[in-house]
């Protein structure tokens, strides 16, 4: 029922940690899954399950009903409670949904401390037969299987069954042809799969960013992008974009690009994805960079642990939403001819990737050689691993393959590219200052 009275939104936005009740979306909430055990505070557990009873019976709705309902399940002095909750500070609306994740997630870890000092007990116990702690141990996976509405795990025939009665997965063509060449599955479809992180590492100036933007651009044409400028800001990405537009070199919709500047904590990420997601059917989330997201996880206590949980979040999101994300990430040291690419503070980061590339300067020692070497690094989708030259054209942020000569030098270009727009030179004229009359009276006379 979608006209509840704000009494209901209120309570709802304060135990669930939000801050605009006005734009919860209560059917979303209540199919998460979440229920009154997720709750440690058993006060909150009983207003959200009176909140729930009369969502899913469509009962009305009133103080009255959440004083009842408090009163039967023992809670003391419900009134005072009720007008606590109503009042406490709330943090904002982004969070609701990590929030009801972490509910699940700390409700998982209670009950799994709850078992471990049951079974301590019990083995220690000389007179309990071990047919017992079977018992329990039984009983406490049930509890677990219930609060997930089942199993997940299916026969493989049930899985290809399943599969085959659904479309191919979709893809996204990025425009780029060294990118869409290499990702194509069986059926001829291009481009990147529609779930999945994809990561674009290099050192500095190698053009990961240029690539990136390239991505976004070409993909707003037709669809919605959203886009995490972390490193360089929402105002200098418009600033760059603006200036494209005047120079005719820019083809993107930016009616199509969604961007933020100012969330750096993995969860906040999420919950902001999840929500333009949910508003605005984002097909494809670039974040620029891995170096400037966090992770505020007390329980992690290591740099290395921080990331992979970090793009074990991100990879998890990815699948659930089926939008692919793609991240920049910094790597630390890079060795082609052994195909080892290391990312900054993780060693187990490309466990993570479904698709990743490594770009790279062909030749350092000369500046204004534009030439760059692809290494497909991990490619668990096509599993195709080539390495490609390409040339880059930075007037129009254009990448291009080419064919290389004996000398590794290009011998010719494999892609069109936009030729960028020929350089108008202004010429700049002095003023004739010597009187005129004299070149009259003297025509012979040089001006100059």
């Amino acid at each position: 029922m979608n006209d509840l009275d704000n009494t209901r939104f209120l309570i709802l936005a304060s135990i669930l940690g939000a801050n605009d009740f006005g734009s919860i979306d209560l059917d979303v909430v209540m199919a998460s899954g979440i229920g009154k055990e997720w709750f440690e505070d058993e006060a909150q557990g009983s207003m959200f399950e009176v909140m729930k009873i009369c969502y899913e019976g469509s009962i009305s709705f009133d103080d009255s009903t959440i004083m009842s309902y408090m009163k039967k399940a023992g809670i003391a002095h419900p009134e005072a409670l009720f007008l606590e909750i109503l009042s406490q500070k709330q943090v904002p609306q982004n969070i609701l949904m990590e929030h009801i994740y972490f509910l699940k997630e700390d409700f998982q870890k209670r009950m799994l401390l709850r078992l471990t000092g049951e079974i301590t007990k019990m083995l220690q116990d000389e007179n309990i037969e071990s047919d017992a702690v079977t018992q329990m141990v039984q009983n406490s996976i049930d509890n677990f299987a219930s609060m997930n509405k089942g199993s997940s795990t299916r026969r493989l025939s049930e899985v290809r069954k399943l599969r085959k009665s659904r479309p191919p997965a979709e893809r996204i063509k990025t425009g780029i042809p060294f990118i869409d060449t290499v990702l194509t599955d069986k059926h001829g479809g291009t481009g990147i799969r529609n779930e999945g992180l994809f990561f674009i590492s290099g050192k500095k100036q190698s053009g990961k960013t240029f690539i990136l933007t390239r991505i976004i651009e070409n993909i707003s044409m037709t669809l919605p992008v959203m886009f995490g400028s972390m490193e360089f800001g929402q105002d200098l990405y418009d600033e760059n974009i603006e200036q494209q537009q005047e120079e005719h070199t820019f083809e993107g919709n930016i009616e199509n690009i969604f961007t933020f500047d100012d969330i750096y904590d993995v969860s906040g990420i999420i919950a902001e994805i999840r929500l333009q997601h949910k508003l605005y059917g984002i097909k494809l989330v670039a974040l620029d960079s891995m170096m400037r997201m966090t992770n505020a996880d007390p329980d992690l206590k290591t740099d290395e642990r921080r990331i992979s949980e970090m793009f074990s979040r991100l990879g998890k999101l990815s699948k659930e939403l089926k939008v692919p994300i793609i991240v920049i990430v910094q790597s630390s040291k890079e060795d082609l001819k052994s195909s080892i690419i290391s990312v900054k503070g993780s060693m187990n980061a490309d466990h993570e990737a479904y698709v990743w590339f490594h770009v790279v300067k062909t030749n350092d020692k000369e500046p204004d050689n534009e030439m760059r070497t692809i290494l497909w690094n991990k490619n668990k989708d096509t599993h195709k691993h080539p390495k490609q030259h390409l040339m880059f054209v930075p007037e129009t942020s254009d990448f291009y393959r080419v064919d290389i000569d004996e000398h590794g030098k290009p011998a010719k270009a494999l892609d069109s590219f936009r030729k960028p727009a020929p350089k108008v030179i202004e010429i700049s004229y002095e003023t004739i200052t010597e009187p005129m009359d004299e070149f009259i009276s003297d025509p012979d006379k040089p001006l100059f």
